[in-house]
């Protein structure tokens, strides 16, 4: 119900949700079937706020304050009012240390809260002398390795990471696919924006926001594991964490 000007959003739910074996778009991670597997539930938070011009949409500005009502909104359980969700893809990012010390609150909040936060470590800029060695500091990945799992992209074809794209540094816990060739699902060709079908384009992005996604698609599987074993109540942030850095290939 969170409409925005950007195709981003609904290119990262879909390599987390979109329905496998169904003929449409791209097989997502943790997106079921089409026999009866139902997926996983995806809830949407707008994190921007969006500047008008003419009546049309300019663009949209990601802000600390929408950001830290999206994170206590969706990290406070539905008998509360809240969304109540249990992992959070964060594939987004902060580069300064006074927007950090406004929102750090927030995360710390969900991870007491029991919500699982992946996040993506961030993207090198080849314009940009602060990418030099491949290091840069972001927010939230570079936030405190017990409440943030950190992903960096992917080579795609040898493995390991691609710091053609990806920044690296000892805040990454994975790595995950978010090269060129990555194809997403984005907004159809309906005549209206706000009514068109979500279906595959062949559009390719790149970038960790593409990175994290994958990791928060297996860590749905990993809690729809458990969930199956009754025992998602008692799974934490580290269990899924260790089950990704430690079984990951």
């Amino acid at each position: 119900h969170n409409r925005t000007f950007s195709e981003h959003g609904t290119q990262v739910a879909g390599i987390i949700g979109a329905v496998r074996n169904n003929r449409v778009g791209i097989a997502g991670v943790a997106g079921g079937d089409s026999t009866g597997s139902l997926g996983v539930g995806l809830v949407d938070v707008k994190i921007s706020s969006t500047s008008y011009l003419g009546g049309v949409v300019w663009e949209e500005v990601l802000t600390t304050d929408y950001v830290m009502d999206a994170l206590l909104d969706a990290a406070i359980d539905t008998g509360n009012g809240g969304l109540g969700i249990h992992i959070a893809n964060h594939s987004y990012g902060f580069f300064d240390r006074l927007s950090a010390e406004k929102i750090e609150e927030g995360y710390r909040f969900m991870y007491r809260n029991g919500v699982t936060q992946i996040a993506s470590r961030g993207n090198v800029d080849p314009d940009s002398s602060k990418n030099k060695y491949g290091r840069f500091w972001q927010v939230p990945a570079c936030f405190s390795d017990s409440m943030i799992i950190s992903v960096g992209g992917a080579k795609s074809q040898t493995g390991g990471i691609d710091s053609l794209y990806s920044l690296i540094g000892i805040e990454i816990d994975l790595v995950a696919p978010g090269g060129n060739g990555n194809v997403s699902t984005t907004l159809g060709t309906g005549p209206d924006v706000l009514t068109k079908d979500y279906y595959f384009t062949g559009n390719t992005e790149a970038g960790t926001s593409f990175s994290a996604p994958h990791g928060t698609g297996v860590a749905a599987l990993i809690y729809s594991y458990l969930n199956d074993l009754n025992c998602h109540s008692r799974v934490s942030h580290e269990d899924v964490e260790y089950v990704l850095t430690h079984k990951a290939i």
